[in-house]
């Protein structure tokens, strides 16, 4: 909504709305979740999982290359009123923003694919050999959890440089 509205911000996403869409987030979540923790040995619900996961997937890949596209006319705009070339700083958060997304594939997809194989495969041996490595899955998916906070770190200089301060501070008491 930032990107896409960003004069009518304020107006659109109020306190309400805010805490109404979270609500949804997260009724959604534990549904799904719950769903999946009682019936995991259903194939329908693990087909609507895998539904919802790709749905979800190309929606999130969808307004993620929109706003990319937007960003990179916003910037050209920019680039041809002030005759500068800072295009760099002004796609950094689309490309921070790719690169979480990338994240997430790698992180949640293995995952992904062993429901799909579930459904699909379950008793070919090459299978139930990607089957056996299904901890490893759950890893990267708490995996993930762990690298978006290092990705928005390492990409932001402020939040870098206070990181430094706080560690080197650390150190010096210390000693």
């Amino acid at each position: 909504i930032t990107i896409f509205y960003a004069l009518r911000y304020h107006s659109i996403m109020t306190t309400q709305r805010a805490v109404a869409i979270i609500a949804v987030v997260w009724l959604t979540s534990i549904t799904s979740s719950s769903l999946f923790i009682v019936y995991h040995t259903d194939n329908a619900v693990i087909a609507c999982l895998v539904t919802f996961f790709g749905l979800t997937l190309v929606f999130t890949a969808v307004l993620y290359l929109h706003m990319f596209i937007l960003a990179h006319v916003h910037s050209r705009r920019i680039m041809a009123l002030h005759k500068s070339r800072r295009q760099a700083t002004s796609m950094k958060g689309a490309i921070t923003l790719t690169i979480l997304l990338g994240v997430f594939v790698i992180c949640w997809g293995p995952f992904f694919l062993h429901l799909i194989l579930i459904l699909t495969c379950p008793t070919n041996p090459y299978c139930k050999c990607y089957f056996s490595h299904f901890n490893l899955f759950l890893i990267l998916i708490i995996c993930n959890s762990l690298i978006d906070p290092l990705i928005y770190a390492y990409r932001s200089q402020e939040l870098r440089k206070t990181l430094k301060e706080m560690i080197f501070c650390s150190w010096f008491f210390a000693m």
